[in-house]
């Protein structure tokens, strides 16, 4: 989620550091946001709390998590 709106999925090891927000965003497949998906995510946060990951605030990009 990228302020407020889905922009897809991605993977990066949890080897990686010091990851920039370009970084990221580079990582993501793009993927279209629709209800259905905030329903499904809404739904899985609400269940899975604590395996979210609020990334810090990426000026040029807006928030990312």
């Amino acid at each position: 989620m990228l302020n407020g709106f889905y922009r897809g999925f991605g993977y990066i090891k949890q080897s990686t550091k010091a990851l920039t927000a370009s970084d990221y965003l580079a990582a993501i497949t793009p993927q279209k946001d629709t209800r259905d998906i905030h329903r499904i995510l809404k739904s899985y946060l609400r269940k899975n709390i604590e395996t979210m990951v609020k990334l810090p605030a990426f000026h040029e990009h807006g928030t990312l998590f």
